[in-house]
């Protein structure tokens, strides 16, 4: 999806006069951004995508979400928020967190076609004594109901399994209850749903609260300057097409880009290189030698020289925790161009 939405980029008319071919190449790339959004939601429910969780006000977060909402649900559905006082903080997800507001929201429009009421909860609470979570005596509530239509009980056991879904053919894919579901549980959460035929539906999350202080707010989205765009990057990656086209890409900005399709052509292409590497762009799964063990050994004669991952998910253990100590940079794929312009504009800068 990287190499089709990435070439698709590329093939984009930049002048006027072609609004034929830039339609056609635009369903192209909204094709693949359809199926990546799949892949994201599979991730999630198999509990495999990278999370990047921060200190929450999760009374913040309902508000900032419920402001949005009346154009998404409609004007018939009248939105009531219900603040916790003194409400503990979480730690989760801001973006993964807003996801699952949006979906529970989406599936609630979806059952009060004639309108009615979305009403979001949070507070402070004692899990009940029938938690799967033992170590977790106090949480903080999230809940979400509609008064809609409700589910019927012989489909409510099965409503968070991927591809499941109680609407017509074409109208979901099934997986958006199934991503709340992975994403809660990804984050130390538990998540239930009470529900009947006609009585409207109700969703209850607990999260585990933290006494640490809310995160600054990220700035992810300030795109950086692509630079230094005289430096040399190696780039390992053992898929041809993919390998190809991240270093056309990079190669047009103006980087001198070394290329190798595994760990262990990497560190032969890096020892035989007369000069600085500046950065290191690696899969992590590749035959012969994966990106990890390639970086562990590349680290001893450069040092100095910042790693940036690619992969689906990040199952690797040591990986994860390469990751989370920010020793090494990741990306997720399938990404767009302008996302790996950022990525690193942003490697090359915090380690110059």
């Amino acid at each position: 999806m990287t190499v089709i939405r990435g070439y698709a980029e590329l093939a984009l008319p930049t002048k006027p006069g072609d609004d034929s071919l830039r339609r056609k190449i635009t369903e192209i790339m909204k094709g693949s951004d359809r199926a990546q959004a799949l892949v994201s939601q599979l991730l999630a429910f198999s509990r495999k995508q990278i999370l990047k969780p921060s200190v929450l006000d999760l009374n913040q977060v309902v508000m900032e979400i419920s402001d949005l909402l009346p154009r998404l649900i409609g004007e018939d559905i009248h939105i009531e928020v219900r603040p916790g006082q003194n409400l503990r903080r979480i730690m989760a997800d801001p973006n993964q967190m807003q996801q699952i507001l949006l979906n529970l929201a989406v599936n609630a429009r979806d059952a009060m076609p004639a309108g009615g009421t979305l009403r979001f909860q949070t507070e402070n609470a004692t899990l009940p004594v029938t938690s799967k979570f033992e170590t977790i005596t106090e949480g903080v509530l999230l809940t979400v109901s509609d008064t809609g239509s409700g589910i019927p009980p012989e489909l409510l056991a099965r409503i968070f399994e991927p591809f499941f879904t109680t609407k017509e053919r074409g109208k979901g894919t099934g997986l958006g209850l199934a991503m709340v579901y992975g994403t809660v549980s990804q984050s130390g959460g538990r998540i239930e749903v009470d529900s009947a035929s006609g009585k409207g539906t109700t969703f209850k999350i607990y999260f585990p609260p933290t006494d640490e202080l809310v995160s600054a707010s990220p700035i992810e989205n300030r795109v950086l300057p692509l630079k230094p765009a005289y430096g040399t990057i190696l780039l390992v990656e053992d898929e041809p097409s993919l390998r190809e086209l991240i270093s056309d890409y990079l190669g047009i900005a103006g980087f001198t880009i070394i290329t190798a399709a595994n760990g262990v052509e990497g560190l032969a292409k890096a020892k035989s290189h007369k000069g600085p590497i500046h950065l290191v762009i690696s899969d992590v799964i590749m035959p012969v030698m994966g990106g990890r063990e390639m970086a562990d050994r590349l680290k001893l004669s450069h040092p100095a020289t910042p790693i940036l991952f690619m992969s689906g998910y990040m199952d690797d253990a040591a990986v994860r925790r390469g990751v989370s100590e920010h020793r090494d940079h990741y990306l997720e794929k399938p990404f767009e161009l302008n996302s790996l312009a950022r990525k690193v504009s942003e490697v090359l800068n915090s380690d110059s």
